[in-house]
């Protein structure tokens, strides 16, 4: 009966500092009570309270602009969590889909980094892989190349100073949202780079206007079949991560 309540959809899981986990609480604290138990806790009663750290969240002053085009926080661009706080400017480098799987008897041999310099600069690489799930990454072992987390960590590995995520073509309107804050914090280790996500129609509507076309860029590798990676002359990005981990009551 204890564990039907407590573990009830009503209670929400019980995070750290809700009203889910406060309920539950007073609930053991109820039950302690009934027993006849002897409080030793905060000003005689059951419970102990303390503060524990908080998840980590977006501040004021996030900002990207993209080939002088601000784009808006939450609609157009969002900043991952494991991006690190602080403000960087430099030039923006086309790094395909960002995958370079080049070491291993299994490896395809694909290079996106090959022949282009980030170092110090931004590489912009496409989310997914090439050829989608019938590509050479869309299945099997080879998927992991396609993960978000493997293109940061790999972008961090080239010395790039930064990374743009966007989406890929094509993709409809409704289809073209910003990933959470959140999204990569399950599992496995990755680099603390300043890198966003950024919509398709965000970041093709402001390179356009920097003579470089986004769709094409990617028809590009589809059509050879391999990169098709290159340096944007004169394309800059200005980047601020702001956030802050909160204290929560416990």
């Amino acid at each position: 009966e204890h564990v039907a309540w407590l573990a009830d959809d009503a209670r929400a899981g019980r995070g750290t500092g809700t009203e889910g986990m406060q309920a539950s609480a007073d609930y053991v604290a109820a039950r302690f009570a009934e027993l006849g138990l002897r409080p030793v806790g905060d000003d005689g009663g059951y419970l102990q309270a303390f503060d524990v750290p908080g998840e980590r969240e977006l501040v004021d002053g996030n900002l990207l602009s993209l080939a002088g085009v601000e784009l808006t926080l939450g609609d157009q661009w969002r900043p991952f969590r494991s991006a690190l706080d602080g403000s960087l400017r430099g030039e923006l480098v086309f790094v395909g889909f960002g995958i370079k799987d080049v070491e291993g008897e299994q490896a395809s041999g694909w290079d996106d980094y090959a022949g282009v310099e980030v170092e110090g600069k931004l590489a912009l690489v496409l989310r997914g892989a090439p050829g989608g799930e019938s590509g050479p990454f869309g299945q099997g072992p080879g998927q992991v190349h396609a993960q978000l987390r493997s293109k940061i960590n790999q972008a961090f590995r080239e010395g790039a100073a930064g990374l743009l995520v966007v989406n890929p073509a094509p993709v409809a309107d409704a289809d073209d949202e910003v990933l959470a804050y959140a999204a990569l914090d399950a599992g496995g280790q990755i680099a603390s780079l300043p890198a966003a996500h950024v919509s398709h129609g965000a970041a093709r509507a402001a390179l356009a206007g920097a003579d470089f076309d986004l769709v094409a860029a990617q028809a590009a590798i589809e059509a050879r079949g391999g990169p098709a990676s290159r340096g944007l002359d004169g394309v800059t990005v200005s980047l601020t991560v702001a956030s802050e981990r909160r204290s929560l009551p416990s």
